[in-house]
């Protein structure tokens, strides 16, 4: 409080830039002319999925501290998946912690430094008008600053909320689609301490497996690239989402080169390319019409 004096009424308010669907905003990355990442605090629209207990558990702390205090906390959805969270927050609950249904409208300082707080009770409809020595806000996680240039640098993927893609969000949860770069924590998307524990238990185990092994198998469908054909227009290396293409210049003129490592065999090259001077290993287009041929002769 301004006075610095123990709070008689703290207010945890939830969902603080985040869930906030009607904004319209998703998405999470750079400004598309400046580059500039500064609207990493715009309104999210996911669940930060930590917000909910931390807040029981510091209205609850406030709670056993200052049994006097009045703790209220208002909130969307309270969202207690995890084990004993729904049993500490009826544990809150019955030690007197009140929750509010209802997101505040309005929030003002008054003249002798308290905070008002107007919101709707949407349980009973009625509007409230409570004051405050104290109000804790609960700001939504978003994905750190430097991500988007990483990404950029690595290749790597990420999701319309800004953080990095799994490799399969159930087979491969822990690992990304570049080979050698695995997730552990909230790079992947927000999550608590065991979640990240676990997730960094099976990032570590997957690296041992790779680094067990003498040598690394790569994948053979990578593209056959005709130099006589290409023109090095730079589309294939735009699109190739593992960075496995780049154009070289040679005594030819400029030419697209395939890195075998970093190929997944996805093909997007070989679609792309005008020219037709990349095909895929064992998916020219005389076998692909051979083998329909075949099918079409069976039937």
């Amino acid at each position: 409080p301004r006075d610095s004096q123990v709070p008689k009424r703290v207010a945890f308010i939830q969902c603080v830039g985040s869930r906030n669907v009607a904004s319209g905003c998703r998405g999470y990355g750079p400004d598309a002319e400046t580059g500039s990442s500064a609207g990493a605090m715009d309104p999210k629209a996911y669940c930060s999925r930590v917000c909910c207990m931390i807040t029981a558990k510091q209205a609850f702390m406030v709670k056993e501290k200052y049994p006097d205090a009045e703790v209220y906390v208002y909130y969307i959805d309270m969202r207690t998946a995890g084990k004993g969270f729904e049993e500490f927050y009826q544990r809150g609950r019955h030690e007197g912690i009140v929750f509010l249904r209802g997101k505040p409208g309005e929030i003002e300082e008054k003249d002798d430094g308290c905070l008002r707080i107007v919101s709707e009770d949407l349980d009973s409809g009625c509007i409230l008008d409570l004051s405050f020595d104290m109000v804790v806000l609960a700001q939504g996680l978003t994905p750190p600053d430097g991500l988007v240039e990483f990404a950029q640098k690595m290749n790597l993927s990420r999701s319309e909320d800004g953080f990095l893609m799994e490799g399969h969000p159930k087979l491969r949860p822990a690992e990304t689609a570049i080979d050698g770069i695995y997730l552990a924590g909230c790079v992947q998307f927000p999550k608590d301490i065991p979640d990240s524990v676990a997730q960094a238990g099976a990032a570590a185990a997957a690296a041992a497996v790779m680094c067990s092994k003498e040598s690394i198998e790569i994948d053979p469908l990578g593209p056959v690239i005709d130099e006589t054909l290409c023109i090095g227009c730079k589309l294939c290396e735009m699109l190739c989402p593992y960075g496995a293409i780049k154009v070289e210049l040679t005594d030819k003129g400029p030419k697209a080169k395939s890195i075998e490592v970093a190929c997944k065999g996805c093909g997007v090259c070989g679609a792309s390319c005008s020219t037709k001077a990349i095909t895929m290993k064992h998916y020219t287009d005389s076998q692909l019409t051979a083998q329909a041929k075949a099918i079409l002769e069976v039937v």
